[in-house]
């Protein structure tokens, strides 16, 4: 791809006025590059033109105006409200789950603490049987050790 198919893309590009238009120009990050370089070149070029196109863009405060803006902001500063009220809800939900799962490993602390508290009953059966429990000397061979300590 040629750096004018490139420029001819990046024109058709920021020509669509579709929010959801994508410009492809592949994986080369030498063509991304140059996008980009492009695109600041055509940015810095309009800034002079576009100072007069904002002061001309804002609106002066007429009735129809300023009726209509006051409704939008009432509507955004309502979304932004339930917006909020959403989000405490999701956070008190979240809250009560965390506190469920403490009270839970609580419980099963207690039920461990509370039952058998040899180190057999808290291995898998499995392990029991590959590594018995030693057998104490004395009831084998009959031999009495002596505490020498």
């Amino acid at each position: 791809m040629a750096v004018l198919c490139i420029g001819e893309k990046i024109k058709y590009f920021l020509e669509d006025t579709d929010p959801e238009s994508t410009l492809d120009v592949g994986a080369d990050m030498r063509k991304i590059k140059y996008c980009f370089s492009h695109l600041k070149i055509l940015l810095n070029d309009s800034k002079p033109c576009e100072n007069a196109l904002l002061a001309s863009d804002i609106p002066e405060d007429k009735d129809g105006n300023s009726s209509s803006g006051n409704e939008e902001l009432k509507k955004l500063k309502d979304l932004l409200q339930q917006r909020d009220n959403e989000i405490n809800i999701l956070i008190n939900m979240l809250k009560k789950e965390k506190k469920k799962a403490q009270d839970a490993l609580l419980q099963l602390n207690s039920s461990l603490r509370e039952g058998p508290t040899s180190e057999s009953s808290l291995l898998p059966k499995e392990v029991e049987s590959e590594h018995p429990l030693p057998v104490s000397l004395e009831a084998k061979s009959g031999f009495l050790l002596k505490n020498t300590g």
